[in-house]
């Protein structure tokens, strides 16, 4: 479904533009806002899937404006940070108990083996009885790493037809894993004399890149206030049609963030007297599960990273208004807090401000890339406006640019411009996350 929000908001839109500074409403402008989503999320960019072809299109966009910004390469000489990224795709395997072959449905596999021959005699059987907890089952063999051929009772059979349809497209690691497998097999067969089951996985490895450039602060240059979006979205997919639209063109997700920093590294590079470095930073991979970010955190001192703003969706209207959005975490920091000390005078007189998530059952603040540096204990937190509870766009072909209020969008932008000044500017530091805990590594997936 399409739908354009109204794109006159009245007052509000009126108090925003008076309140923001005469440079700020100069140079982040509603032509640019919108020339960079339809630069990222056109056709021509196949929906960005993080190990597609069109994502380089994006990624090289992102590059030449940061460069034409004036913004140095993060990454010693280059904006990009290259990582590779390991793709484990089941082949068909074929399963044999007592001579009887199972189907397609009865049967799933994840893991990293090249081949798999395996006999009655070197089989490792491993059964989930109809009173096992089957989720806990399964995390612990993705911890132990062995590889086992796993019968699961019948009683399971609806999460094991989720598991199998969430795993048939294969499984994606930062690193590469030990060459073992799991292999599923729904049955509650209990005496077996017999037993064949072969297969194996393909291996791609695929170079991934996140992209940033930075301005470099006058005094605290080892200090920096970032702001980051996911250049990525899952592509596309072959239609039966050829009127039919299959490309997942993510304009609200994230090419709406991922302009919101572009056009912020136009507005602070033209000040000489920035006290603090600034990153900008669009990551790969957020698709995939965090991946580009996961990989970005590896290669910092945390320490350093004194706040960030990670920007996700900001294209459309929230339901506090048009104009107006919201924070995920804004009870782990004090981040919030001083962003609405920071707001201009006459959006308080208004009674403007930044407000908490109001999705909390959906978890937002682990489903984004704050979570990456929020982990290491850097007040990072997702900024969005995009009343997520009902977007009927979200993760489908029909989040295309003409969905998004441009508008309103630019507005978020200009009031980020502003309310984080003090903070590039050492005139205030947020306090320290409680860092979470590290995201278990499983061997499998």
């Amino acid at each position: 479904m399409k739908r354009t929000y109204q794109t006159t908001f009245g007052a509000l839109a009126l108090i925003v533009a008076q309140s923001l500074s005469t440079v700020s409403a100069a140079e982040i402008s509603i032509e640019q806002v919108s020339a960079d989503v339809v630069a990222l999320a056109g056709d021509n960019t196949l929906g960005r899937a993080a190990d597609g072809e069109g994502i380089k299109l994006a990624e090289k966009y992102i590059a030449d404006e940061f460069k034409a910004a004036g913004l140095q390469p993060f990454f010693g000489e280059s904006y990009f940070q290259g990582f590779s990224l390991y793709h484990y795709q089941p082949r068909p395997f074929q399963i044999e108990i007592n001579g009887v072959a199972l189907s397609e449905t009865q049967a799933f596999a994840v893991g990293s083996a090249k081949n798999i021959d395996w006999q009655m005699a070197d089989s490792n059987i491993i059964r989930i009885g109809a009173q096992q907890d089957f989720r806990a089952t399964l995390g612990q063999l993705n911890s132990s790493g062995e590889s086992a051929l796993v019968l699961v009772d019948k009683a399971h059979e609806q999460l094991f037809n989720g598991f199998a349809n969430y795993l048939k497209s294969g499984t994606k690691s930062l690193t590469e894993k030990n060459g073992n497998a799991l292999v599923f097999a729904l049955s509650n067969e209990q005496d077996i004399k017999s037993l064949v089951v072969s297969g194996g996985f393909e291996q791609k490895q695929v170079t991934l890149n996140n992209v940033a450039g930075v301005l470099k602060g006058k005094t605290r240059a080892n200090e920096y206030v970032v702001f980051s979006a996911h250049h990525d979205h899952i592509g596309h997919q072959d239609g039966t049609d050829s009127t039919e639209d299959t490309i997942y063109n993510g304009a609200n997700d994230d090419a709406s963030g991922v302009s919101a920093v572009l056009n912020l590294a136009r507005y602070y590079q033209q000040f000489a007297d920035r006290e603090r470095s600034i990153l900008f930073i669009t990551f790969t991979a957020e698709e995939m599960g965090l991946l580009g970010s996961e990989h970005f955190g590896t290669t910092i001192d945390a320490e350093e990273m004194v706040a960030m703003f990670n920007i996700e969706m900001i294209g459309k209207a929230s339901e506090f208004g048009p104009g107006k959005m919201w924070m995920t975490g804004m009870e782990r920091s004090n981040l919030g807090q001083l962003l609405n000390t920071n707001l201009p005078q006459q959006l308080k007189d208004e009674n403007y401000r930044i407000e908490a998530d109001p999705y909390p059952d959906f978890q937002l603040f682990y489903r984004s890339d704050n979570a990456s540096l929020a982990r290491l204990g850097v007040p990072a937190h997702s900024i969005s406006s995009t009343q997520i509870s009902n977007d009927r766009d979200y993760h489908k072909v029909s989040d295309e640019i003409s969905t998004l209020d441009f508008n309103q969008m630019t507005d978020i932008i200009k009031v980020l411009s502003q309310v984080s000044q003090p903070i590039v500017n050492a005139e205030q530091t947020p306090e320290r996350i409680q860092p979470l805990p590290a995201r278990s590594q499983g061997h499998f997936f």
